[in-house]
Order: structure tokens, then C-alpha cells, then sequence
């Protein structure tokens, strides 16, 4: 961990939970400017820096991050009018917000958090309905299916309609997981006047979120704020003794003991608040957070597109982690395969040339199969590491 790092984590302390001593004299703000930029955090940062820490900046730094807090702001308070439209549009038709709103709310400030599209998860039968009434609104539908929702796009704006959680693994290591949000929709509950689901459910889908990340583009800084927050605000000591085992069953403990356990070490989420985190290994926890430092938010500091193919956690090897990813994925990404098995060996060839156009467009980042392979064998370990999805004895 670099100092700019210890430094940007000082700030996120203080903003998340209070307190802190001053940034000493010797930081590097161009260098803490960036990372707090690549990891989404910025404007979390920036507000609560003070007066003679923001004196200390270079001219242009402080200029050119008071002018990425203030567009940060503007965009959060455009999305918040925009899903607020989206929600009068989709009335009747039963929803919850996914991330987003849902997470921002349990921020001591929640417009510092920021804002991303917006998720909604509804009843699969509703979401043609929902998809006809957004299009009506300007939004233009999907060129091409998604294993799990719809995404629509109308000027800046981006609206996924989900009908299944995301992250949720296929197959037998999934079906738990799928039961357990069958019902997520009816079972909503409203808060700060939005649609969200039961904190139990929300703690499976922000756990599923970041879990996902890791194992894809990269989990940033700002996920795991989200994470920590939602601890501190949400976990009560009753809801854990809930949550312990449906996490438990699904395979998700570990998972959660390592990120909670980082969220006390580096961002002051109280001791009290997670004494159950603990169990995690502390080595194992430092060598996720520098994995989160490499990628940044989503991924943007380290290209890792495509890298899954080779990082299967339910795998020992590479080559068998390309087999069972790419089997999944073509089935995901040209579901016709899910009817008409008879047609998987050709879809490789399909999702390529939908590739090479999405890439001529600049919609998909470059993939470098060779690069990928090489770099694949640590993260591949760590990700065991993790236990992803392998249910836990009690007493572990």
C-alpha cells in the first residue's frame, strides 16, 4: 500500500465515520486526486478535506477537483430527478431499486456517493410491460439480450430492468439464491420513500455484487464503502444472527467476513458493529484490498476484460476455468443456445464477431487472450481463497 493510498483511506474514514487526525504535511494531492478519481470516491474525499489541507493543493489540482465535485454533483441530482421519472412511469408495476439509491441512503451524506445508472429488479412477467413504458418515455431498448436484465439508454441516463439478481452462479450453486429473491419484489419494503428490498436481501445482492466485480472488471473502493455503511447502518445484531446462516447456506460467509474485516482495518467501520469478522485471515484480507487498489472503480486502472474466462473460482486450473466460463457464457450471451444446445459450437464464432463490431464502435475495451491467460493463475488462487459459493460447516 502506498502512502497516497493510506492517505486516501484517512479521508474515507472521516467521511464515513468521523474523526481523524490531519493529513500531515508531505502529501502528494495530484497523486491522491487520481486515486480518489479511479476509485469513484472523490467526492467523499474532497468534502471533507479541510480548509488547510484544500490550501495545501496545487492551484490546479484544487481547481480541477472542485470541478469534478461539482459535475458529480450536478449528474447525482440529474439521476435522482431521472429515477424519481422513472418510478412515476413504472407505477402500478411493482419494483425495487438494486444499488444506487438503496445504498447511498445509509451514507451519513447520501449525495456524496457517487451515482451510477439505475437498477430496478421486477417480476419477470412485468418487465416487457416496464420496457414498452420506458421506450414511450425516449429510451431506447437493447440491441442484444443479457442473461439477467434489460438495459435501456435515453440521452445520458442507462436504466437496467432486471428479472434475476445479478451474480447469481447458474446451475445447482445458484438455485438457493434464485429461491431466495423469488419473492424479493412482493416482499419490498419502502424507505426515505423508495422501493428497496429487506435489509436481509440487500446484504445477498451487495455481497453477490462485489463478489462478481472481484472476479470480473475489478471492485473498487467505492463498493466497499457501500458494504461498510450498510454494516454500520443496517446489520443489527438480530439481523445477523439471520444473516450468519442464509450467508452460511448460500456460500457467502467467508466472503463477507474478508470484506467486513477490511471495512474496520482501513475504513473505521466500528469493531463493534462486525465482531464477527474476525474469523477471516487477516493476510488473506490485505491481499484483497491490494487487488481492489490495482483495479480501481470497475476496472479502470487495470484491463482485465475478459480475464474471467480464466478465473473460474469453482475450478483448480485455467484451462478447465475456459471451459466451464465459456460454456456459461455463451449460453448467457446467446441464450437461443439454452433452447437449441445443438447450436454451442458455433456460438464462439457468433460472440466473437459481436466483439470485434462492439469493439470498432468503442463499446467494449480491448481482450488480450495470451495477456489473460499469464495473469489469470494468482487471482485464480486468491479467488478460492474466497470460498465462493461453497457452503460452510457451523463453527467455521
Amino acid at each position: 500500500m502506498t502512502p497516497t493510498d493510506r492517505r486516501l483511506f484517512a479521508l474515507l474514514r472521516r467521511a464515513l465515520f468521523g474523526g481523524g487526525a490531519p493529513l500531515p504535511d508531505d502529501v502528494d494531492y495530484p497523486a491522491l486526486f487520481r486515486e480518489s478519481a479511479e476509485q469513484a470516491v472523490h467526492l467523499l474525499a474532497y468534502n471533507c478535506l479541510t480548509a488547510r489541507e484544500r490550501s495545501a493543493m496545487p492551484p490546479d489540482t484544487a481547481k480541477e477537483w472542485s470541478q469534478l465535485a461539482l459535475a458529480t454533483m450536478w449528474n447525482n441530482e440529474q439521476l435522482l430527478h431521472e429515477q424519481q421519472a422513472v418510478l412515476a412511469a413504472l407505477k402500478g408495476l411493482p419494483c425495487v431499486i438494486l444499488k444506487g439509491s438503496s445504498s447511498a441512503m445509509h451514507y451519513p451524506k447520501p449525495e456524496l456517493r457517487c451515482a451510477g445508472d439505475v437498477d430496478l429488479l421486477l417480476a419477470p412477467a412485468d418487465v416487457p410491460r416496464a420496457e414498452a413504458l420506458l421506450t414511450a418515455m425516449g429510451y431506447c431498448p437493447p440491441e442484444e439480450p443479457h442473461e439477467f436484465h434489460r438495459s435501456l439508454c435515453r440521452e445520458q441516463f442507462v436504466v437496467e430492468l432486471h428479472f434475476q439478481v445479478p451474480g447469481v452462479p447458474s446451475g445447482g450453486e445458484g438455485a438457493p439464491i434464485r429461491a431466495f429473491f423469488q419473492d424479493a419484489v412482493a416482499r419490498s419494503t419502502v424507505q426515505n420513500g423508495l422501493p428497496v428490498l429487506t435489509p436481509e436481501q440487500q446484504a445477498v445482492v451487495l455481497l453477490l455484487h462485489k463478489l462478481e466485480h472481484l472476479t470480473t472488471s475489478g471492485l473498487g473502493l467505492r463498493q466497499l464503502c457501500d458494504w461498510a455503511v450498510f454494516v454500520h447502518s443496517a446489520i443489527t445484531p438480530a439481523l445477523w444472527e439471520t444473516l450468519e446462516q442464509t450467508l452460511r447456506r448460500f456460500g457467502l460467509l467467508y466472503f463477507a467476513r474478508v470484506i467486513t474485516r477490511i471495512c474496520v482495518e482501513y475504513l473505521g467501520l466500528p469493531e463493534g458493529d462486525a465482531p464477527w469478522c474476525y474469523a477471516a485471515d487477516s493476510a488473506l484480507c490485505r491481499e484483497v484490498l491490494e487487488d481492489i487498489l490495482r483495479t480501481g472503480n470497475f476496472g479502470c486502472k487495470e484491463n482485465r476484460y475478459g480475464q474471467r474466462l480464466f478465473t473460474s473460482a469453482q475450478t483448480q486450473g485455467r484451462l478447465t476455468s475456459l471451459l466451464r466460463t465459456g460454456l456459461e457464457t455463451c449460453r448467457s450471451h446467446w441464450p437461443v443456445c439454452k433452447a437449441h444446445p445443438i447450436l454451442l459450437p458455433a456460438a464462439p464464432a457468433v460472440l466473437l464477431l459481436r466483439y470485434r463490431r462492439q469493439r470498432k464502435a468503442g463499446q467494449r475495451p480491448p481482450f488480450h487472450p495470451l495477456q489473460g491467460f499469464r495473469s489469470a493463475g494468482a487471482r485464480q488462487k486468491l479467488y478460492r481463497s474466497l470460498r465462493p459459493f461453497l457452503q460452510e460447516q457451523e463453527g467455521r
